[in-house]
């Protein structure tokens, strides 16, 4: 699951807990306890999977490429917590770049599926 949908998720759940708790503090009942702890327990692990998958990571490299794409000699250098992610598709190049990340994230996007003499680093 993308960290967009993690995202979107645990505002819903935030949004739930806080229903059911005016409904527990209104008038309190057994079902709606449980339901409290259900949803309480599905957003402490949406949000742990959330922040803690990449927690740590060196260096995370993704490259995608289809319907003719290509990636090829990039140079990409990251420390931590560094991202990127290259894809190409429809006939799309992406060629000869150089990326230096420290904390942040790289994503080159191109329209077109060939990956070939990539040199991927991270610190």
């Amino acid at each position: 699951m993308s960290t967009k949908w993690l995202a979107a998720l645990t505002v819903l759940l935030s949004v739930a807990v806080g229903y059911v708790t005016n409904l527990l503090t209104e008038k309190w009942s057994w079902g709606l306890g449980i339901g409290f702890a259900v949803l309480v327990g599905g957003l402490v692990a949406v949000t742990v999977r959330a922040t803690g998958s990449d927690a740590g990571a060196d260096a995370t490299f993704q490259i995608e490429t289809a319907s003719g794409g290509r990636v090829t000699r990039n140079r990409l250098t990251g420390g931590r917590p560094a991202r990127f992610r290259l894809r190409a598709t429809r006939r799309g190049t992406i060629s000869g770049n150089r990326a230096n990340v420290a904390d942040g994230a790289t994503v080159l996007r191109a329209r077109g599926g060939e990956i070939e003499d990539n040199r991927l680093e991270g610190r």
